[in-house]
């Protein structure tokens, strides 16, 4: 199945937009002009369509569509993803489609659906048999799918924290785009638990930002375990976790507030100096880091006035360890707390579990210590599962704050980046519930955002080859966004959609018939001097600023006495591009005169003997 064209009546930005994407296929819907809801609808082969363009039998087709921040590039990605899932057909109305099912060739069935209360005239410049449905019986009737349009599976991507993202679920939409990740948890609570307190306690605990990054590193051992996948960077095998102990300055800063825990923190530092056992080290740590953010958490969020410190004081030379376990075996039972709170039960159990484990994966070498705060978890089959269990462990006993830092050895942020994106499709193919539709349409917003120019350059590629081979067996249509030159310059340009916001009031969509230059294996740097992304301009706006303010100084008429500024004379110098630097250098001249001359040829003699003094 492939989607090859939308014209959408009205969403956002899109009023009566026609966005074409097809390889194949140029088509063009424009309004009669003496008829309200009278349309020609024009479609015609795109002579530059290459069959399997992409040597893949199992991609169907790769659109990009390229714009500037704001164009509306994510709109359409928003409306394929409210509109045609299973379940969301009902918000169709007005709006015209164009999809085929089968691969491309004689099999190929070609449909267009449209709303019944427009009149549309269909002008077949080509020879393929166009079935034509309609929907509603009434003006404003909601669209019913017929066909194998709504029987797609739609997956989005976006790295991009969207705060006006719609997260919720939906049974056709695999979202798995960071804003929707990041509320997995509290969606997993609430749909776990029925009592309303049980909930409230659960949802108070729970840290939206740590639960997604200890999820991305779950999902991120799958894929690296799975040996059949090729990944484009070598594989990490171990896992890096550090203990923070950054929250014990709270303690510190208002010393005259909390004089007993500092005390006790005080005595545990000199425990800590005072030791040389590598483990009994890092375990004291990592207690300490616990007890120190369940006081924090106590204070700061828990509604207590002061940290819920039992009267009991740590003994003379009892350890840290002792005392740490004792505290929170003590809890919720003692007597002289000032209040217990909902969580303190649960730490009772939680706290020494997790010290147990941690203890017995550093004797099974699972675990080995770098050093008094830092540790290396080693990842293979045998220990995903032990791993599971201590992060399990981990989100139950922390609180708000983290109070353990994880990352991966011997990777980039652009590597970590991308082994995100992969992770997640990865758990989509693997670990979702049910079986996905053969067809998939993959919506990647903005997928190479933020990496090094070398990932964005390599990013297509890298995709294609990736997601071809992680669902093979299933059709993929890919519609990807971007604002830079680096993906349209792996496509042709019949793959490529221009859009742009005209005046500040609509999304315009380049005909498949413009007169662009072709893009594919198009200079990068040629690309980006286009004004569809640089407004022709390539230099930074600072710089801009600054060489323009020259210039208007230099236009200015020399005032008597006037003295040459040194600043403005010093930024000529640099300019990187010799063109221009040459033209100020002649309007600095024309201004200053021979004495400025004679002193900059001064200069130039001067760096001469100095690098023939060098020789």
């Amino acid at each position: 199945m492939q989607i090859h064209y939308l014209w959408i009546n009205d969403f956002g930005r899109l009023q009566k937009a026609g966005i074409n994407l097809s390889s194949k296929l140029i088509v063009e819907m424009e309004t009669d002009k003496d008829a309200a809801d009278h349309y020609t609808l024009t479609i015609s082969e795109n002579p530059e369509y290459i069959h399997n363009f992409f040597d893949k039998e199992n991609i169907s087709n790769v659109t990009a569509i390229i714009g500037k921040n704001g164009a509306g590039k994510t709109t359409i990605l928003n409306y394929l993803k409210s509109h045609l899932p299973v379940g969301l057909q009902a918000n169709v109305k007005g709006d015209l489609f164009i999809y085929s099912i089968g691969k491309d060739g004689a099999n190929q069935e070609f449909f267009i659906i449209k709303p019944d209360y427009i009149k549309v005239k269909l002008e077949n410049k080509t020879t393929i048999k166009f079935h034509q449905e309609v929907y509603g019986e009434n003006v404003g009737e909601t669209f019913r799918f017929t066909g194998e349009l709504g029987d797609a599976g739609y997956i989005y991507y976006s790295y991009l924290l969207d705060f006006n993202q719609d997260i919720t679920p939906w049974r056709g939409l695999t979202n798995i785009s960071t804003s929707f990740l990041m509320m997995e948890e509290r969606r997993r609570i609430v749909e776990e638990n029925r009592v309303a307190s049980t909930r409230v306690a659960l949802l108070s605990d729970c840290n939206d930002l740590d639960n997604l990054h200890m999820s991305e590193v779950q999902r991120a051992i799958q894929l690296l375990l799975d040996e059949s996948l090729t990944l484009p960077f070598d594989k990490p095998n171990t896992l890096i976790i550090e203990i923070d102990l950054n929250d014990i300055s709270f303690f510190s800063d208002q010393e005259s507030t909390h004089t007993d825990i500092h005390k006790i923190l005080k005595e545990f530092k000199k425990e800590r100096s005072l030791s040389d056992d590598r483990v009994d080290d890092l375990i004291k740590n990592f207690l300490l880091a616990i007890f120190v953010n369940s006081l924090i958490d106590d204070h700061k969020y828990g509604g207590l006035k002061s940290p819920s410190i039992p009267e009991r004081k740590p003994q003379i030379n009892e350890p840290a360890r002792d005392y740490i376990l004792s505290y929170f075996s003590n809890i919720a039972d003692s007597d002289d707390r000032k209040m217990i709170l909902p969580r303190h039960k649960s730490l009772q159990q939680l706290v020494p579990q997790l010290v147990a484990l941690l203890e017995q994966l550093i004797r099974d070498k699972i675990v080995t210590i770098e050093d008094a705060s830092t540790m290396q978890f080693s990842i293979n089959e045998t220990t995903e599962g032990d791993f599971r269990r201590f992060s399990r462990l981990y989100l139950q006993v922390k609180g708000i704050s983290a109070f353990l830092n994880f990352r991966w050895r011997t990777l980039s942020g652009g590597e970590q980046s991308y082994l995100s994106l992969m992770s997640r499709f990865y758990d989509v193919r693997h670990h979702q519930i049910g079986d996905l539709p053969h067809n998939l349409v993959i919506l990647i917003d903005e997928g190479d955002v933020g990496y090094h120019p070398e990932w964005q350059r390599r990013f297509l590629d890298i995709t294609l080859n990736f997601l071809s081979q992680l669902f093979e067996g299933h059709t993929l249509q890919l519609i990807i966004t971007a604002n830079t030159p680096f993906l349209s310059s792996d496509l042709p340009k019949s793959h490529v959609l221009f859009v742009e916001w005209i005046d500040n009031k609509v999304s315009t969509f380049h005909s498949k018939h413009n007169s662009r230059e072709q893009t594919f294996g198009a200079n990068i740097h040629t690309l980006f001097s286009n004004s569809f992304y640089m407004d022709g301009i390539l230099m930074g706006e600072f710089a801009k600023k600054r060489i323009n303010k020259i210039i208007d100084y230099l236009k200015e008429p020399l005032k008597q006495n006037e003295a040459p500024n040194e600043g403005y004379k010093k930024t000529i110098d640099v300019i990187g591009e010799p063109v221009l630097k040459r033209k100020l250098q002649d309007m600095w001249l024309e201004k200053f005169g021979l004495d400025e001359e004679l002193r900059m040829l001064q200069r130039r003699i001067d760096e001469i003997n100095h690098q023939k003094a060098k020789k």
